[in-house]
């Protein structure tokens, strides 16, 4: 069970990372682990996937909630596909989208955007 949220953790913590945080699950984790954050992560800033390191580190004490929320919330992930683009982008986000806030699609949109820029494995593996 701890094994699961733990990658749980690093596959939502992988999509940050890259910019993108979780699109449609940020307010559902967010809620569901509102608070394991406060508990855990209280001094924690928000933003650049700090709270999802924090959330890792501490992933034992995690609430019932929370491990079920990250878990499904990575499965979905996985099964969308978002982390085969998000791999396919990690290098073009940072320096074609930064400052652009990860969430509904805005990453995804931002990278198209700058088509002519984006490499060629980033073209090929950005959702239709």
């Amino acid at each position: 069970m701890r094994a699961t949220a733990v990658i749980a953790i690093i596959l939502l913590g992988a999509a940050v990372s890259v910019g993108r945080a979780a699109d449609g699950h940020g307010a559902e984790v967010a809620n569901a682990c509102k608070g394991d954050i406060a508990r855990l992560c209280p001094n924690v800033q928000k933003g650049g996937g700090r709270i999802l390191q924090c959330l890792r580190q501490n992933a034992s004490q995690l609430s019932d909630g929370c491990r079920d929320t990250l878990r499904q919330a990575a499965g979905e992930m996985r099964e969308g596909g978002a982390m085969e683009w998000m791999r396919a982008c990690r290098d073009d986000i940072p320096t074609l989208c930064q400052g652009v806030e990860p969430g509904d699609g805005r990453i995804v949109a931002c990278l198209r955007q700058n088509s002519g820029r984006v490499s060629a494995g980033c073209k090929a593996a950005l959702p239709q």
